[in-house]
Order: C-alpha cells, then structure tokens, then sequence
C-alpha cells in the first residue's frame, strides 16, 4: 500500500528526501490546518504541535512504501511520532496524510519562535546540510 507524507521542514529539501529514501519524489505544497510549526532550541529544524486556528506550510509528499516510512521513522528518531491528519492542497483538496509530530514528552524543547519555510531553506538548509552523514 502506497502513503502520503505531509513534510514541513529539512524533509522540504529534495536532496534529504532522496538521500532517505534512496529516490527522488515530488512534493506538491500543501497546508496543515491547526498546527503550528517551531523550531527546536538549539537545532536547525523544527517540529509541529497542536493548535486550533493555526497553519503550517509544507509539502505533499504521495507514493510511498511502507519501506521507505520506516526509513522515514528512523531519520526522524523518537523525538517524533507519525501521525494520521488532513491537510489542504494548493487546488483546495483534503488530503490524509501521515506528519510528523513532536512527543509530548518533548514538547520542552520547542522555542516560541515560529518556524518560517522559506527562510529556512534561503538561510539555513546550506547549514544543516553540511552535518548530515551523507554530506560528508
């Protein structure tokens, strides 16, 4: 059974997507309703929590192997749990779609600053990217 993954941080970025899971595969963007999105004290990525009225931006990621979940899983670690939500697609259409959702034991963790995509990926990603395994 192939699965969708909604993504809204260093997952955005086609060169970590690939190196995961070992191919490439597009994202269309998308939107998660009632959640918003953080960065983590003293990292380079973010998390999303619950909350009512809030929206974080990302990208739709469909075709995906129970296989390449679990690698998925693996490179997010457990500070984060996959969960089942409904996200909005450019065209307006609902989606299900699995996330990634910070534990709430780590919670703590998260800074009151929101979390902005596309200065990320302008200012940032070069960044993270260099510490990553694959970059070396």
């Amino acid at each position: 059974m192939l699965d969708r993954l909604f993504c809204y941080g260093t997952l955005c970025v086609p060169d970590i997507m690939r190196h995961i899971i070992g191919r490439s595969i597009p994202g269309v963007p998308a939107v998660l309703e009632d959640y918003a999105c953080y960065t983590l004290r003293n990292e380079r990525y973010p998390a999303v929590v619950s909350a009512p009225g809030e929206s974080t931006a990302g990208l739709l990621y469909g075709g995906l192997t129970q296989k390449e979940l679990a690698l998925l899983d693996r490179y997010e670690g457990t500070e984060y749990r996959r969960q089942r939500v409904s996200v909005a697609t450019e065209e307006g259409r609902r989606a299900q779609s699995w996330v990634y959702i910070i534990r709430p034991q780590y919670s703590a963790r998260l800074s009151d600053q929101p979390f902005d995509l596309e200065d990320y990926l302008e200012t940032e990603v070069q960044e993270y990217l260099r510490g990553m395994p694959f970059r070396n």
